[in-house]
Parts: structure tokens; sequence; C-alpha cells
């Protein structure tokens, strides 16, 4: 497969191209090259630029404005530049205050692009191409997403160290531009209607799963009149227990979800509806093809197949991982965040060292609730640019990528980030999620962790002395609690 450039970007789609001419108030850095639409009225438009760098994130927005307009019309733009001898992309659309995705590549790019232009509708086109760029940012690889069915770190690292990962490449390869039911027969099963949702798949003369197939508007997890009024996933889970399958897949235009139908598979468990693996075919390459085989054909579902051999490792993984994450939060973390409370406090007393014990718990347990909250979706990080910037997973990706990072020692402005998240999940925020930031559900889960402790600690969040967050950056000596002295202490 040639490598994809600015010049044959979206060549072999089959759409209307029109020049494109430069606005007068375009930014210079940026030359505009062609626009490519849709069919239909207001139809999906994806415009093409190029750059001779990164193009700042700014000029980016105002060419996609420009040509945007406040149409009704979803655009999106593509700069496409050249770094190190790869070409690589900045995106921003489709409308309103849209967010700018950089340093992607320019062939992932050129799959999402054609993935929405192939869609139905405009509506579609917009929602295909969000969701797909949004997962970018939280994917092992490119195309695949992990929610709690294997663990993370052994499909990452793991699976493509297997000896028949590269012959399992070769097989996917031909299967990557399948869809629907020709997927299905590519995989190598046999499928039988089951009823008029779902097909029985089978190899070899045994039943492996069941699957169900959605239209391009279905949405997995919310009810669909045509399943009798419940989610396809449940609609799907339900035919598998009943014909005695282990498995549910379910396809709806590029995505491939994988299910168990056994409660108890899984190595970090959100519910079954939540537990899947999924593969999005738009953005999964050639390179990473093998998962397609290793994880979803009938001969990776077959009993003792490679779905069961990789459970077992991620099992393993995980029993491992437990111990060192205990390890590490409750001999790394704690002892030195409660030093930098105790001295942000001026505690000395045995009372006033209590206090602050009971508030680096506090600290602690808010941050592990907004990290659950904001792997369980009940957060809008990724489907809120505001939200997303001051997100718990930004700041470890920019920690993670950055590992020699150095903290300004006068600096609160990522304890101000953490403080108005505090506040959002308590009171809403309007701005970082429509009608408020998932107000009604949050709104169960108030209480001492949030509200009560921060009237309690509202005087020291406005105090002008340092903060907690700069404080951990100075104390880095070792001290370990002793929970016979301290209140409150948790686990081993």
């Amino acid at each position: 497969m040639s490598a994809v450039t600015a010049e044959t970007f979206l060549d072999d789609e089959d759409v209307r191209e029109i020049t494109w001419h430069k606005p007068a108030a375009a930014p210079v850095a940026l030359s505009v090259d062609r626009v490519l639409i849709a069919e239909g009225s207001d139809a999906f438009e994806v415009l093409l630029a190029t750059a001779q760098a990164a193009p700042r994130t700014d000029d980016v927005r105002r060419l996609w404005s420009l040509r945007w307009n406040r149409r009704a019309a979803p655009v999106v733009l593509v700069v496409a530049y050249q770094a190190g001898g790869v070409w690589k992309a900045a995106v921003c659309g489709t409308r309103d205050d849209p967010d700018v995705f950089t340093n992607l590549g320019l062939a992932q790019v050129e799959r999402i692009c054609a993935a929405a232009l192939a869609a139905p509708d405009p509506a579609t086109a917009a929602r295909t191409l969000h969701r797909l760029l949004a997962s970018l940012r939280d994917q092992l690889a490119p195309g695949l997403t992990n929610s709690g069915l294997f663990a993370s770190h052994e499909l990452g690292a793991g699976v493509p160290a297997r000896t028949d990962w590269t012959a399992k490449k070769q097989q996917a390869e031909p299967l990557l531009r399948l869809r629907g039911t020709d997927l299905i027969q590519g995989l190598g099963f046999a499928s039988k209607p089951q009823g008029s949702t779902a097909l029985l798949l089978s190899a070899r003369g045994v039943h492996q799963a069941i699957a169900v197939l959605l239209d391009e508007q279905d949405v997995f997890d919310r009810p669909v009149a045509r399943f009798g009024a419940v989610s396809p996933v449940a609609h799907g889970l339900a035919a598998a227990q009943a014909n005695n399958v282990p498995w549910l897949v379910v396809l709806r235009g590029t995505q491939i979800r994988l299910y168990s139908a056994k409660p108890d598979i899984g190595v970090g468990r959100k519910g079954q509806t939540e537990t899947f693996l999924e593969l999005d075919l738009a953005l999964l390459g050639a390179d990473d093809g093998a998962y397609l085989t290793l994880l979803l054909s009938a001969d990776a579902l077959a009993t003792d197949g490679t779905v069961t051999e990789i459970l077992r490792a991620s099992a393993d993984h995980a029993a491992a991982l437990g111990e060192r994450l205990r390890e590490r939060v409750y001999v790394d973390v704690v002892p030195d965040l409660a030093k930098a409370v105790a001295g942000n406090m001026g505690a000395t007393s045995e009372g006033e060292l209590a206090e602050a014990y009971h508030r680096t718990l506090i600290i602690l347990f808010r941050l592990l609730f907004i990290a659950y909250a904001e792997d369980r979706g009940l957060l809008p990080y990724l489907r809120n640019p505001r939200y997303t910037k001051r997100a718990l997973k930004t700041l470890a990706r920019e920690f993670a990528d950055n590992p020699d990072l150095e903290f300004d020692p006068d600096a609160t402005d990522r304890w101000d980030d953490l403080l108005a998240v505090w506040r959002a999940i308590d009171d809403g925020n309007r701005e970082w999620g429509g009608t408020g930031l998932q107000r009604r559900p949050l709104r169960r889960w108030r209480g001492a962790s949030i509200r009560k402790g921060r009237r309690r600690h509202a005087a020291d969040e406005r105090s002008d002395r340092p903060c907690p967050a700069r404080l951990v950056c100075r104390h880095r000596a070792r001290w370990r609690p002793r929970p016979s002295r301290l209140p409150g202490a948790v686990g081993p």
C-alpha cells in the first residue's frame, strides 16, 4: 500500500471535488488546495490545505471558520504537512467552536474522512468524524478500544509480541474493507438467522456467538424499537444466553464489538453491557490488522482459542498490577501528599496532623472518583473540549509524555483547574456539559467527599498560602504513615 500524501489524499473516493480559492483573510502560512463534497444538500465537506510545517492551531481554526461561515453544512479542514519525512495532519471541524487535533497521521485522517464521506446524511457524517477523531486520543492503537474486557497492557504490549502476530496480520489484510455479513463470513463463521434481529454464528459445527447488525443511526446501548424497546447489546446478550453461546458480536458500519455473554468474564468489568472490545476498521491500519483475526475470528472465539489465551494473560497482568498500584498509592503517593497538606496547614500537634491526614484522604478519593467517572463516561472527557483541557486523563497524559517536566513552585493553575472540576461536579457547569456537567446523575453522589469537604475547606482554597498541589512538588522525602496513629487509614 503506497503512502498517503497531500496529492493522493482521498483520491479513491467517488465524491464531488471543487477548486478552493484562498480567502483574502486566510493565514499566510496555509495554502488551500481543494474541497471534497459528499452527496446531497448541505452535504459534508472535507477541505484540504497544506503547510510547510506543523501549523498553529489559531491559523487552522481561522481558515476553517472562513470556509464554514456558519452554514448548515458540516465542514472539516485537514491541513497536511511533512514532519521528519512523514506526512502528518492537523484537523478542525465541524461546527461552532471545534477543537483542533494535531500531529495525526495523514493516512489515518484519510480513513476517518472516507468513513464520514460514506455516511448516509450530513448529521451522521459529522457524528462519525467526531467519534473517530475523539477515539484517537484514548486508544491503545488506532481503531482499538478496550472497555474492561482485556488488560490494556496485554493488548498493547503482549499481543503484538505473539509469535503468530505476523501471520494473523497477513490473514486480516483482505478483511479490513469488509463490512456486515461479508465481514462475518470472512472471519470464518457460518451464520444462521436467529429471529429477525440476530444471527447465530458457528464454525466447524460448534455454535460460538450471536451477531447483531445495526443500522448507522442505531446506538449500541440505547433502546431501539425493532429490538423490543431494549438496547441492541442487551437484546444480543439475552439471545446469546438463550442459545448458550459465550460471545456476542455487534457490528455497526466500520465498528465491530465483542461482548462476553458470561457475567464473570473481563479483567476490569464495568457491567455486562459496558464491558467490551471494539475495533473500528475505519482507523485500524494494516500494521495492526492482526487484532481483527486474533480477537474476532472464528478461530479466536473457539474454546481455548486466542481470545481465551489473551484473557488468561490479562488476568495474570491485572493481578500483578493491582499489587503494584496499591503499593504506589499508599507508600509513594499518600505520604508525600500528606506532608504537603500538613505543611500547608502548618500542622504540628497530634490533632492537626490527624486533620491533615483526613484532608489528604479527601483529596485522594476525590481524584479516584474523578478518574473513575471519566473512565465510565460520567464526565464529558473527549465530549466537551473545555472539560477535556482540565481532565485528569489529559493531565496524566501530559505527565507521561513529559517525565522530566518541572513545576513552577509559585504557580497554582493545576490546583485551580482541579478545584474547578470539583465545583462543576457539585454544582454543574453549563459550558462544560450543555445543560450542566452531567448534573442529574452526579447529584446522587453529592456527599461529604465533594460538597461538605468543599464547604469545610473553602477558606483553604481561597487562601494565599501555598496550595497542596504546589507543595507536593517540594516534599519528596520518604514518610510512611502509621495507621495506628492516623485516623481513616484504608487498605492493606
